[in-house]
């Protein structure tokens, strides 16, 4: 968390971006599935994290 915005900014792609690029990377099935997940990690937790800020807010 809060990695995202240096990251993109230096050029590193997050899940989301390597799943829209999949075909041109050429990504394995593995690959896609995994990142998919990673994916998916990521989005839970996200939305984990802003359901706190927002009650917490309240």
């Amino acid at each position: 968390m809060g990695f995202a915005l240096p990251a993109e900014l230096n050029g590193y792609p997050g899940p989301r971006h390597v799943l829209d690029l999949a075909d041109g990377l050429e990504l394995t099935e593995v690959q896609a599935e995994r990142t998919q997940e990673l994916f998916e990690c990521m989005q839970r937790e996200a939305i984990a994290t802003g359901e706190r800020y927002i009650v917490d807010s309240e």
